[in-house]
């Protein structure tokens, strides 16, 4: 890709979805202008974001702002409400993706909604059954990559095969030096253990993935014996949001220990660096989001609490998969393996 073509990328962000819209998100778009190469189109409610963006310094080149008249709620059912609300933040979003005004989206949203509405205006890359929620999870070495984690509840071997062939080639777009090592999550790691999915799954993976290890057990996700873990959209959820509570615990009873009394507390002060540097390391806000993956563009679901940081490192890992060759190689790949089925 040349600088050219790089210089003329494009992000439209969801200035309306998550916790802390929109002022968290505008803040986020701001500080991601510290990198180059890439504008932002902000989409959302103009007065409002105009107001924020007024009170900022910036290099106004490089932000626009679209105005959108509806927003989608949490509690709002997907599939209906994206048809409903043609001017919704997220559905504008997508459009500009698909009408190749904006090179990738992001979105704090609710996860069904933009997921569906990827699905709707965006489209599934041809081949691609069920497009799949990615989410890269922070260990001791190289991060491991667990699809899928929310998107589709209900699978069949078909779907995480395809999650498999996906999440290798979304895991050596982003760490081009590892060779990704394929495992499918379960309950032992005979490939007879597990419900039918897993066992019919295993089967199916380990006849089409040349780097399959097998089954991996819940205490070895973390463990770097796979670097991609395979399973349905209701475990992977279950999986993640259970990582991310027990960090969180974590961090907050280390943090009420250090506080107990004097020495303790002097204790802390002089481990405040490597527990710093610790809790960067797990900590979702620097790992930019999910990847919407096996649609025909860049999606990126940012986390519903995203704040300013987490806003600008998913704009980062944005412009990453934007200059990786990643919906070429998914599109080779996948017309490899079934060749131009749905």
């Amino acid at each position: 890709m040349s600088k050219k073509e790089i210089k003329k990328m494009t992000i439209a962000i969801d200035a309306m979805g998550g916790d802390y819209a929109p002022e968290e998100i505008v803040e986020g778009a701001i500080l991601s202008l510290e990198e180059k190469d890439f504008s932002i189109i902000l989409v959302g409610e103009e007065k409002k974001i105009n107001s924020l963006l007024s009170k900022q310094i910036f290099d106004e080149k490089r932000i626009s702002v679209l105005n959108a008249t509806q927003k989608i709620e949490q509690d709002e059912s997907p599939a209906i409400v994206v048809r409903r609300k043609k001017q919704s933040s997220i559905n504008i979003c997508s459009k500009l993706v698909r009408d190749k005004v904006a090179d990738g989206m992001i979105s704090a949203g609710p996860t069904g909604a933009v997921m569906t509405s990827a699905i709707l205006n965006i489209g599934r890359i041809k081949g691609v059954k069920r497009p799949a929620l990615a989410a890269f999870i922070p260990t001791v070495k190289n991060p491991i990559l667990l699809i899928d984690i929310g998107a589709n509840v209900d699978c069949k071997p078909i779907y995480l095969l395809q999650f498999a062939i996906m999440g290798k080639i979304l895991y050596k777009n982003m760490l081009v030096d590892v060779q990704p090592k394929v495992g499918l999550l379960s309950i032992g790691e005979e490939s007879t253990k597990g419900n039918h999915l897993v066992q019919e799954s295993y089967e199916l993976i380990s006849k089409s993935i040349k780097d399959f290890v097998g089954n991996i057990e819940g205490h070895q996700i973390l463990d770097g014996k796979a670097n991609v873990i395979v399973c349905d959209g209701f475990t992977g959820n279950v999986v993640i949001k259970s990582i991310e509570g027990t960090v969180e615990m974590l961090f907050n009873q280390l943090k009420d220990t250090f506080l107990t009394n004097t020495i303790s507390k002097m204790g802390a002060y002089l481990l405040k660096p490597s527990l710093k540097s610790l809790k960067k390391k797990f900590d979702y806000r620097e790992y930019g989001g999910l990847q919407l993956i096996g649609i025909d563009g860049i999606c990126i679901k940012a986390h519903g609490r995203s704040k300013s940081k987490a806003i600008k490192n998913s704009i980062r890992v944005a412009t990453k998969v934007i200059n990786s060759e990643m919906i070429l190689n998914l599109k080779s790949e996948i017309k490899k393996y079934f060749k131009e089925t749905r």
